[in-house]
């Protein structure tokens, strides 16, 4: 599965979140930052990423679960990305970019239970 995520879709996630870190949306600070460019909110990766796996037939509503991401390096703007289901990874430039874990477990219950005093 490929996907895309422009600046358009990003200025508007960052007003919509109110993440309004300038890192997303400013062309000079993006440039003067460690990463040399503006960079994809991580939240919009995985909230898009969700809606294209269609996470409502994986899961059933009353099921809970877990969503772990873990990103290994940023995602740019405008730069195709892929995801492989068989290592649960994303990738941007050939380069795994995050790895995702999807459990259907019922971790929070079972997270709500050892951290009752």
């Amino acid at each position: 599965m490929k996907f895309l995520i422009n600046e358009k879709q990003g200025y508007q996630y960052s007003i919509n979140s109110g993440d309004k870190n300038k890192i997303h949306t400013d062309d000079i600070i993006g440039y003067n930052s460690f990463f040399g460019e503006k960079i994809v909110h991580g939240t919009l990766i995985l909230q898009t990423f969700l809606k294209l796996i269609n996470i409502k037939q994986k899961f059933r509503k009353d099921n809970k679960f877990y969503i772990g991401i873990n990103f290994l390096k940023h995602f740019s703007y405008n730069e195709k990305i892929i995801y492989k289901s068989k290592t649960n990874n994303l990738y941007q430039h050939g380069k795994i970019t995050a790895n995702i874990e999807l459990k259907k477990e019922n971790i929070v219950e079972n997270f709500e239970k050892t951290n009752k005093k």
